[in-house]
């Protein structure tokens, strides 16, 4: 759920030096950009002063450059930097890493801004109120409480008590159509309009009606925004989604424009452009971003993309084209861009959208049949070998391998594993003898191969030389045991030993003897899984998570997909070893209880029952996350969490320091490094506010990036980070010295979000991110300190 808010030109350059990118210096207190209200136009403004619209749309600048948008009806003051919503709607945008503009809402609430592009959307209704986080982070302080809301959050609130998270806000009524869709080409125009130029977010409703849309073509936006913001509807209307993208192509047709190529003057495609910038303020983007993932998990299955409902198969394609085109494809996971891509390169080759995962499938499951039955490999005529690798290495990448038929998965699995582990030569199947010289014994599990490898391990124990083995051969022994490795089956072996295994398998492969490898392998214990396991192609399960788990706990989180957060009044249900197998967040259990699904969990580990982490990653999540899909994730990939029971007791004064007691690996969000390693100590100052400080080396890529707050641990009081009384605590857009996988230009951030946990503060948990500004692959991870 990203966004940003974007700033579009208006025709008379009226906003060309109020660009939040270029403002160099403070402008007056109050002083009015814009406004095509008659009783505004013109006026200079006072500081503090009153200004309440009647319709049209008005821009004011504080004296920090933020700016404040009023659409239609409103009312706010404006006083040096600060912002007070008396009535309707504003959004209020500032420049990256600025903080200092305060939003004053009913009942002395306060919203500030933060983070990269901020920009938040603000609806009072007398007491009342809601809002979006459009981009960046906006922190709401209400009736003693602090919430912070990431990009694309919603939440609502109410005088004299705190704010909570929603799914989404209504959407706004949309007013009558003026003309029809099959009329004359019109410019758009009414306040609707002129917000969309001026860069504010509009309801989608109100925008095909500024436009000249016709009554079906509105109710058709309004039925797809009501399925949008209600988690109770399954799918989205197909019809009316027809609906509106048959209307887009009408507006380029009488524009003259292409569809789906950009901003062209009417308001559809202003979206589809605004969407593909990251833009949250239209149901829209919700709605085509939940119908693309729709149709990529329906090829994923295997099936025909002419059985899918949710829209129109030509403008699916499409709209797949334009997200290729402007780059937006890499906001899918990765296995969702890669079956894009491949879907749009076999397209465009001239394939039928009905043939596309049959031509995959098909081969491969016809190799697999022909290997199993004792085939030579060089002798099957359905692909070259380099076909067959490439089809192997994409059906693992794009999670199709669901759709492999049952009885060739064991296989499937192994040689997907035996690829990715570098394997070049002819592949033998786990237990089946060599292809093309007796008949194969068929599937085989993975406990099969485990066996197999003990028996090797045994033979090495009473003294077997290591190349005189005759149970398996030489190169499938290399294969072996790189999948015990990967599947954990060398319990407790410190990770140095399990590199010093690499390396010598890397060296096997070179020389073709055990000579280096025998003595490690001889002081090993393989521990043989009860159950098959799979290396590769989760699945989300179909048995939910059971257990009474402990409840009232603090959370945090960081990761790829779905960035970083923290909750408070948590149910946490762990496995062994501290490994958190759910969460449910209790404040709104519907839509937040994530589950560990097919994942492992890396790293995982807990002190005393207090504080505990894992990472989950190598699988597929199950449970639910505000309507999000399950996410598919590598080795190499994760969602972090920390979690452990509120401090309680707190120090009156004084300073303590934390040494780091567990983390997981940081890793990289495109999984394009292996996980890191992190180190580094906390430090806490005691008062009436605590204060946390940090001193953080995140080391993955070649790169270390130092994470501290101001004053570090040796002066923590001079930190940026404050507990909040439900002793969460969190920071935005830390200062970090760029270079390194993920911030190769000239600046770089961290974000981080925490508790205090256990009586006395006995330890705190944090989650982090790094990235660049702006956007790109970010390094996340979590860690656990004790005094």
């Amino acid at each position: 759920m990203t966004s940003t808010t974007f700033f579009a030109r208006l025709s008379l350059g009226l906003l060309a030096s109020a660009s939040i990118a270029g403002l160099a210096t403070p402008a007056m207190a109050g002083k009015l950009l814009f406004s095509d209200d008659p009783a505004l136009a013109g006026a200079t403004l006072a500081a503090g002063q009153e200004v309440r619209t009647s319709g049209g749309t008005t821009q004011i600048m504080t004296d920090n450059g933020s700016i404040v948008s009023l659409v239609g009806g409103g009312a706010v003051r404006v006083d040096g930097d600060d912002v007070t919503v008396l009535a309707g709607s504003v959004t209020v945008a500032t420049r990256s890493g600025d903080s200092t503009t305060s939003v004053r809402l009913p009942g002395g609430a306060t919203a500030r801004l933060s983070g990269v592009s901020p920009s938040g959307s603000f609806t009072v209704t007398g007491d009342g109120f809601t809002g979006h986080a459009l981009g960046g982070n906006v922190s709401i302080q209400a009736d003693g409480q602090t919430r912070v809301y990431t990009r694309g959050s919603a939440w609502q609130g109410q005088a004299g008590s705190g704010t909570s998270r929603i799914f989404a806000n209504r959407a706004d009524p949309a007013p009558a159509a003026s003309r029809t869709a099959g009329s004359d080409a019109i410019e758009p125009a009414g306040d609707t309009a002129r917000a969309a130029a001026a860069g504010v977010p509009v309801n989608l409703g109100e925008a095909l009606a500024a436009v000249g849309a016709s009554g079906d073509v509105v109710q058709a936006a309004r039925n797809v925004e009501a399925s949008a913001t209600n988690p109770a509807v399954p799918a989205f209307p197909a019809d009316d989604v027809a609906t509106l993208v048959d209307f887009a192509a009408q507006l380029q047709s009488a524009y003259g424009g292409q569809l789906f190529a950009g901003a062209e003057p009417g308001i559809i495609q202003t979206y589809l452009a605004y969407l593909a910038n990251g833009g949250a303020g239209d149901q829209f983007k919700a709605t085509y971003a939940a119908l693309i993932n729709q149709y990529i998990d329906l090829l994923r299955t295997g099936a025909s993309p002419a059985s899918f409902t949710g829209a129109n198969q030509a403008a699916v394609n499409s709209y797949l084209a334009y997200l290729s085109s402007t780059g937006a494809l890499q906001g899918l996971s990765a296995q969702n861009r890669a079956l894009a891509d491949a879907y749009l390169d076999f397209l465009s080759s001239g394939g039928a959208a009905t043939d596309f995962t049959r031509s995959y499938l098909d081969v491969v499951n016809a190799y697999i049949d022909f290997i199993k039955g004792g085939g030579a490999p060089a002798n099957f005529t359905g692909a070259t070998q380099d076909v067959i690798n490439a089809y192997f290495a994409f059906l693992q990448s794009s999670g199709l391998v669901d759709a492999i038929a049952q009885a060739n998965r064991s296989v499937f699995d192994a040689y997907a594993q035996y690829l990715a582990n570098g394997g070049t030569g002819v592949f033998v199947p786990p237990g089946g003898s060599n292809p093309g010289t007796g008949p194969g014994t068929g599937p085989v599990v993975l406990p099969d191969y485990a066996a197999a490898l003990q028996a090797y391990i045994t033979f090495l124990k009473g003294g077997g030389n290591p190349n005189g083995f005759s149970g398996i051969t030489v190169d499938l022994i290399r294969q072996y045991i790189n999948l015990a490795i990967d599947n954990g089956l060398f319990a407790g072996v410190p990770a140095p030993t399990i590199q010093l295994i690499r390396d010598a398998l890397n060296l096997l492969a070179t020389t073709g003897t055990f000579d280096a490898i025998a003595p490690l392998l001889a002081n090993l214990t393989l521990v043989l899984p009860t159950i098959p396991t799979t290396p590769t192609g989760p699945t989300t399960p179909t048995t939910p998570v059971t257990g009474d788990g402990t409840t009232g706990q603090m959370i945090a989180y960081a990761g790829d997909v779905i960035g970083i957060d923290s909750r408070d009044k948590t149910t946490v249900t762990t496995g062994d070893g501290g490994k958190l197998l759910k969460y449910v967040w209790t404040t709104n259990p519907d839509g937040e209880s994530p589950e560990i699904g097919t994942n492992n969990g890396f790293e995982s580990g807990s002190v005393a029952g207090v504080i505990g982490w894992t990472r989950w990653a190598g699988g597929s999540t199950a449970g639910k996350y505000f309507g999000n899909p399950p996410v598919s994730r590598s080795d190499k990939q994760g969602l972090h969490l920390v979690y452990g029971a509120p401090a309680t007791n707190l120090p009156t004064s004084g300073t303590a320091t934390y040494a780091l007691v567990g983390a997981t690996k940081p890793t990289i969000s495109d999984g394009s490094r292996d996980p890191g390693t992190l180190s580094g100590s906390a430090a806490v100052a005691f008062g009436t506010t605590p204060k946390v400080g940090l001193d953080l080396d995140v080391a993955i890529g070649g790169f270390v990036y130092q994470v501290n707050t101001s004053g570090g641990i040796t002066d923590p009081a001079q930190s940026q980070i404050s507990v909040q009384p439900d002793m969460s605590f969190f920071a935005n857009s830390l200062n970090v010295a760029p270079g390194g996988p993920v911030c190769p230009a000239s600046s770089c951030q961290a974000d981080i979000r925490g508790f205090l946990a256990g009586p006395g503060a006995s330890h705190l948990g944090i989650s982090y991110s790094v990235n660049a500004p702006g956007g790109g692959p970010t390094v996340t991870g979590a860690a656990a300190f004790g005094k």
